[in-house]
């Protein structure tokens, strides 16, 4: 194993171990309308107001929470990126107690559980603020339901317990039954929660990857083909030259790293549960793209396909996790590898954990257990994984 691989490891038992010694709870970037002091003035009942104090919390390079009274919290989300990443290392054989911790945090996943829906979801535990939308606290989302769904197919697959693949099958429930669509000829696009309407690629893409790969372990045909409607309409939404807008609205026209990574990571376990060839067109346009506008030569990660700062441990670590995914043989597994050996030069902290942003003048070290470290978590125990002899996806 070369030095990359010896780090990430080294660095998965440093993250893994303080997350449970802190019980799993942390902030998160998103979390602002969480603060005590917030809430208690006018300022709480508008939408701008809410959107700058998230905006200012968000950007700013020393953490305001204790300040003003945000507390800390466990975020079903970031337990399931643990709980793949777990279940990634269990099948290289690199966590010693690998069974017990995948264990025990399904079993978390299983007791946050939100209740008066058709199916399991899950929510963020703060309210959040968009641009087109407010979700209340705990609103239940396509995006945290399918992370959740996801990795409790994981859990099923290393574990041989057929209960969490019973709560993921639960969770297209949810999916097929709360959320709103829209529809563009045979494509439709799952809504990012049950009270918007928003037109999101990813989000509904992931609702997508959800139902495929339930169906592959069920073999569901309603399943698998609203998974492939959900498909038809992100595929026909993709540009000529490869690449996604995040979504359909004027403002939505971007490209980022991660979200494109997410995109391709679900459309590849579509393709190769379904055979569906279309997917495979696509799939290879958009890597192309991917690769070769969202990364610089040594592994930086790029946060827009026309900028690269700020450097985001986000987009480094969905890199990871894209990149072993659709390795098709080329340089692909080198490029993960040096993207990893950047993220430690640029965001890794001396105190055990990666810091959240690297813009052109500042390092933002504040601690995000969801954004950055449960998802450098997942990425590189992808990368340990993917490079271990004999080891792979078995899904």
């Amino acid at each position: 194993m070369d030095d990359i691989h010896v780090r990430a490891q080294s660095a998965c038992d440093r993250i893994l171990v303080s997350a449970k010694k802190n019980r799993f709870l942390g902030y998160d970037p998103y979390d602002a309308l969480n603060s005590v002091l917030f809430q208690k003035t006018p300022l709480a009942d508008s939408r701008l107001c809410r959107l700058a104090w998230t905006q200012l919390n968000k950007r700013f390079p020393v953490s305001l929470r204790k300040l003003v009274g945000i507390p800390g919290h466990t975020n079903p989300k970031c337990l399931a990126l643990f709980l793949s990443g777990v279940t990634d290392l269990m099948r290289a054989g690199k966590e010693p107690s690998a069974r017990e911790s995948c264990i025990e945090l399904a079993r978390m996943l299983e007791r946050s559980t939100k209740t008066g829906y058709s199916g399991a979801c899950w929510g963020y535990p703060f309210a959040w603020q968009a641009r087109a939308f407010f979700l209340p606290l705990d609103t239940p989302t396509v995006v945290a339901t399918t992370y959740v769904g996801n990795a409790l197919l994981d859990a099923h697959q290393v574990l041989g317990d057929d209960h969490w693949l019973q709560l993921a099958r639960s969770a297209c429930e949810f999916i097929l039954r709360d959320l709103n669509r829209n529809r563009n000829g045979d494509g439709i696009c799952f809504s990012y929660s049950p009270i918007d309407r928003s037109v999101v690629h990813n989000a509904s893409i992931l609702g997508a990857r959800l139902l495929a790969r339930v169906a592959g372990e069920t073999g569901e045909a309603e399943l698998l083909e609203t998974a492939m409607s959900a498909a038809r309409f992100t595929v026909s939404h993709q540009r000529v030259d490869g690449a996604w807008g995040y979504g359909t609205a004027g403002y939505q026209k971007w490209v980022d790293n991660f979200h494109t990574g997410f995109l391709l990571e679900c459309l590849s376990d579509c393709h190769r549960i379904s055979g569906e060839e279309w997917l495979s067109e696509s799939l290879c346009r958009g890597f192309d793209y991917y690769r070769r506008h969202l990364f610089l030569e040594d592994g930086q990660a790029r946060y827009f396909d026309n900028s690269t700062f700020p450097l985001d441990a986000h987009a480094f670590a969905q890199a990871l996790v894209t990149l072993t995914k659709l390795d098709d043989g080329g340089d692909d597994f080198g490029l993960a590898k040096r993207v990893a050996a950047c993220a430690f030069k640029c965001l890794w902290h001396p105190a055990g954990y990666f810091c959240y942003q690297q813009t052109r003048l500042y390092r933002n070290q504040i601690k995000y257990l969801r954004w950055a470290d449960a998802w450098m978590f997942r990425g590189l125990a992808s990368l340990v994984s993917q490079g271990t002899p004999n080891s792979g996806d078995t899904d």
